[in-house]
């Protein structure tokens, strides 16, 4: 391309027109001046006439821009510079400037009328500028033109991730392109690669090529446009490599990425493992040797956003590393055990009974517990801790579903209740809940209508009885055995005070997550202090003051963590491309990153992250993070369920076993049971009224969402 600013500086009589003869090989491209009107190209002879119209007779000083455009040289090896003259000038004189295109160097080879001077005292900085100063109108110049091939530096950092039955890998490389721009780059990866992707600023396409760099196929990455200087390219794929379940060791080789047409090369390798696999490097081949972390440079490890790992290697040229993968075997889990539950059992003259069980479960690594009803039992709802959950079932089980409990010594509470059939007349037998745990410290109890005459089948049940003793609701008032008369009103004390032990119990255990919360957060723990004040929020239920002190603190560290997600998902953002300042990497130094491990960070910590941002970021994250906790609050289900009070009136009959383990026979009470001479029809009357008043009075569990 030849750009002329022409400057005309007419004298004595002014003109209407300026020409010049188009130089060979170069078309007119645009013409603009602030006095020309129009221009019209002519042939003459071989020669090509460009006029310039002017706006009519013009005298003084005229700009003009020509803009002329032709061949490149590129497969040019002599090149003469093409002259401008305009026909009607009487004197000539200016300079001119030689900017070759990237990947041409010039030689000067013939000159005449024409001197070269030094770029910068014309202004020029810009590296590889010829400058001259014409001396005289017909001056001529040439040049000797060599192709110069481009250089590139690679620096790349591969990982690959080992897991059964394949290698995963991802890999960044870092070019540095100069002399002259490329618009195709060239990567070497396995030829079992499967599920390659190339990612990157302006890459259009990527084909595999039939070329074989070392054994391996060569990839083709196209760009949409040319790229020199600094440019970044990731890639990713994997190689099916089967791990033998039985097999002591396999081994694996982790191949380097290579790129291809390099004129310097070096890189990273580092190798980590997914789940039951030990790894055991081999002797480092030559070409690879072991470094630290710390040593792969923060582009690298920024671009692919890794955590850290012990076997990182530096390449220096293209090597293959082979590994020992043992896949381990998996390690038994803790198992779940009921530590002592209590069972009770409303049983009524007609052949049903209703009973409430309640566990003190130590879970262990458990997250459901199976429960086999007796047959023909209907199961009524199920609590942890107090909270309502909504079970399911599966092949005739109920499935309750347990959540990690914060404190791996502390025992969850289940609680649920199902209606069972007895049998009619007088032989009855109570099946227990089939649970496939070990249990310890079993406590059984019956509650029989006062009109029946009942005896315990001692060698046919399978716990162990106790004698039987009438039933003392609280306050010393005994219940007759025969006729109901005050047994409504028991049933609404003995409601009354189980409705206060639950919330005692509710209250004393929202107190000790919520001081686990706060010794949580003092470990810089996150997701345990939120599990242990969610808690403490829910059981607190009815304590209105205790509550709101619950409720608050949740908010606090909610809107904290929200704050601190942004803040980390904001710099990992700005590090992946390639954006690092002081404050980021200060930020990075206070909270190291921990993929994969869950994010821990002490109150220090986040003062000393959060004191690094500006007033306006921190009112934009707490903006934020308000936004995001109640769009998450808004969402919650809160799940509620009804829980009856048994009356618990009537004979009482207590059973117990000490250890009832996965094998032991299935708890079981066989009873006759005959019905007395007096007024038992009335009696039994008015205590299933009583049972019904009683289950009347039901409370949720768990509050309804405002």
């Amino acid at each position: 391309m030849l750009l002329v600013n022409l400057a005309a500086r007419i004298t004595r009589a002014g003109v209407f027109k300026l020409s010049f003869v188009l130089p060979v090989g170069l078309e007119v491209e645009s013409i603009t001046g602030n006095a020309l009107s129009h221009w019209t190209d002519i042939e003459d002879g071989d020669d090509t006439v460009v006029t310039l119209h002017l706006k009519g007779k013009t005298e003084g000083n005229a700009q003009l821009q020509i803009n002329l455009a032709g061949a490149g040289l590129e497969k040019t090896e002599s090149w003469q510079v093409p002259r401008v003259a305009i026909r009607e000038a009487t004197k000539e004189n200016g300079q001119l400037f030689i900017i070759p295109e990237q990947g041409i160097r010039v030689y000067m080879k013939d000159r005449e009328g024409v001197s070269q001077l030094d770029p910068k005292q014309a202004g020029i900085r810009d590296r590889g500028v010829l400058a001259f100063r014409l001396l005289q109108g017909d001056w001529t110049l040439s040049f000797d033109v060599e192709r110069v091939d481009p250089w590139i530096q690679a620096v790349f950092l591969q990982d690959a991730s080992i897991r059964q039955g394949m290698v995963k890998y991802r890999g960044v490389l870092e070019y540095q392109i100069e002399n002259t721009s490329l618009k195709t780059l060239r990567v070497a990866l396995p030829d079992a690669a499967q599920g390659v992707a190339f990612t990157g600023n302006q890459v259009s396409d990527f084909v595999k090529g039939d070329t074989v760099e070392d054994g391996r196929a060569v990839w083709d990455v196209k760009l949409d446009r040319r790229m020199i200087g600094k440019y970044q390219l990731t890639v990713s794929y994997q190689v099916q490599v089967p791990l033998a379940e039985d097999a002591a060791e396999s081994p694996v080789e982790v191949q380097s990425l290579q790129a291809v047409d390099v004129n310097l090369q070096r890189g990273f390798i580092s190798v980590r493992t997914e789940g039951r696999i030990l790894l055991k490097a081999e002797p480092a081949p030559d070409g690879l040797y072991g470094v630290e972390w710390s040593q792969v440079p923060r582009s690298l490890k920024g671009a692919l956003n890794l955590e850290e790992t012990q076997l990182v290697f530096r390449s220096v040229k293209s090597a293959t590393l082979s590994v020992t993968a043992q896949i381990q075997e998996i390690a038994s889990v803790a198992d779940a055990q009921v530590i002592d539950g209590e069972i009770r059992t409303e049983l009524s003259g007609s052949g049903n009974a209703v009973t409430h069980v309640r566990l003190r479960l130590r879970q262990g690594d458990e997250r459901e517990l199976r429960v086999t009803l007796p047959k023909d039992s209907k199961f009524w709802s199920a609590f942890i801790d107090g909270k309502g959950v909504l079970p399911w079932e599966d092949n005739g089980e109920v499935v309750i579903p347990l959540e990690k409990n914060p404190g791996e010594d502390s025992a969850s509470v289940v609680e649920f209740y199902y209606q069972s059939s007895v049998g009619e007349g007088e032989d009855m037998t109570l099946g227990g809940p089939d649970i496939d745990l070990p249990m310890e410290n079993l406590k059984w109890t019956i509650h029989a209508p006062a009109g029946l005459e009942i005896e315990v089948d001692e060698e046919a049940s399978t716990v162990t009885y106790h004698e039987e003793k009438p039933a003392l609701p609280q306050g010393g008032i005994s219940v007759s055995s025969r006729g109901g008369g005050q047994a409504p009103q028991s049933a609404s004390k003995v409601y009354l005070d189980n409705e206060y032990k639950i919330q005692q119990r509710q209250t004393q255990k929202a107190e000790q997550m919520l001081e686990l919360g706060n010794q949580k957060i003092a470990e810089g723990d996150q997701r345990e202090a939120r599990r242990a004040l969610e808690s403490a929020y829910k059981l607190s239920q009815n304590d209105a003051a205790f509550n709101e002190d619950a409720r608050v603190q949740l908010q606090k560290l909610k809107t904290q963590q929200a704050m601190m997600g942004i803040n980390i998902r904001r710099n990992n953002f700005l590090i992946s491309n390639g954006v690092v300042s002081q404050q980021i990497e200060q930020q990075q130094a206070a909270i190291p990153l921990q993929q994969g491990k869950g994010v821990k960070y002490t109150q220090a910590q986040v003062k000393q992250v959060m004191d690094l941002n500006t007033i306006e970021d921190k009112t934009a994250f707490r903006q934020l993070a308000e936004r995001i906790v109640r769009q998450q609050e808004a969402i919650e289900a809160e799940t509620g369920a009804i829980q009856a009070t048994l009356p618990g009136v009537g004979q009482v009959l207590s059973f117990s076993q000490s250890v009832q383990g996965k094998d032991s026979p299935v708890l079981k009470v066989v009873l006759t049971a005959k019905t007395g001479d007096e007024d038992f029809p009335t009696y039994k009357l008015g205590l299933l009224l009583a049972l019904f008043i009683a289950l009347g009075l039901i409370r949720l569990a768990a509050p309804k969402p405002e």
